[in-house]
């Protein structure tokens, strides 16, 4: 069995949220990425909160995003 440290973890997450955020809007995932990690959304939302958001369904985690980069005024 591959044991993943904290930090891959949190990794795979933001990498799957990006992916999954990528379709929800029907985008480029790199036009995703690009948004979330100009707002600060990866290191200061998904990373920082993993704890919490990694329990909760796709869909919330992908609605949750869409607020962050509305508000934001960075939706792709």
């Amino acid at each position: 069995m591959i044991e993943l440290s904290p930090t891959e973890l949190e990794l795979c997450f933001a990498a799957i949220s990006v992916e999954s955020l990528s379709r929800k809007l029907d985008k480029p995932y790199y036009v995703v990425f690009e948004a979330l990690s100009r707002t600060g959304a990866i290191k200061d939302y998904l990373i920082k909160y993993y704890d919490v958001l990694h329990t909760q369904s796709r869909e919330y985690v992908d609605d949750s995003l869409i607020e962050y980069l509305t508000v934001r005024n960075a939706m792709p």
